[in-house]
C-alpha cells in the first residue's frame, strides 16, 4: 500500500513538470506581439484654402525627437545632434490647390507616439510665414495648429499602427 502512495506521488510530479514545461514553451506564443517602438507616415496632403494662381515652390518643413540624432556619432542625416530630426522638402502639386508629399514614406522611423511639428512653406499664400490648417497625415486632418513668430506650425502624435492623434 505505501508502494502505491509513492508511485501516485511520482506520477503526480512526473505530470506537473510536463504541465509546466508544456506552459513554458507555449508562453511566447500566446504572448502579445511587441510594439513597434517607430512608425512610417504614409500619405501627407496640404491642401490650400482657396485657389491661387502661382508660381512658387512648396514645401514641407519637419521636426520630431530622433534618439539616433545625439552625439558625435550621429548619422550625417541628423541636422543637428540635440536629438531632434529635421527636414524640409517639396512638395508635388496633385491639383490646382493641393500637393502631396512624394517622400511622406521616407519619414518611416518616427517614434511611436512622440511630438511632431510639421509646417508649410507657401509663398503664393503667404511670403513670410508658415502655413499649417489644413494638413492631412495618414488621411487625418491636423487639429492642433498653434500660431507663432513663424506662422502656424501643426502638431501630432501616431500610435504604432499610424493612427494620428
Amino acid at each position: 500500500m505505501a508502494h502505491d502512495t509513492v508511485d501516485q506521488t511520482h506520477e503526480h510530479i512526473r505530470h506537473v513538470a510536463i504541465v509546466t514545461i508544456l506552459t513554458l514553451l507555449m508562453l511566447p506564443a500566446c504572448s502579445s506581439p511587441t510594439q513597434p517602438s517607430t512608425v512610417a507616415v504614409r500619405t501627407l496632403t496640404y491642401v490650400r484654402v482657396r485657389a491661387i494662381t502661382g508660381t512658387a515652390a512648396v514645401s514641407l518643413g519637419y521636426e520630431y525627437p530622433d534618439p539616433r540624432c545625439v552625439g558625435s556619432d550621429a548619422p550625417t542625416w541628423c541636422q543637428s545632434l540635440s536629438g531632434v530630426r529635421q527636414g524640409l522638402h517639396p512638395l508635388n502639386p496633385s491639383t490646382a490647390d493641393s500637393f502631396n508629399d512624394p517622400l511622406a514614406t521616407q519619414l518611416n522611423e518616427i517614434p511611436v507616439d512622440a511630438l511632431v511639428a510639421m509646417w508649410v512653406s507657401d509663398r503664393d499664400v503667404d511670403a513670410n510665414c508658415y502655413v499649417a490648417r489644413d494638413l492631412f497625415v495618414n488621411g487625418t486632418r491636423i487639429v492642433d495648429v498653434r500660431d507663432g513668430g513663424t506662422g502656424q506650425v501643426a502638431y501630432f502624435r501616431l500610435r504604432a499602427d499610424g493612427t494620428v492623434y
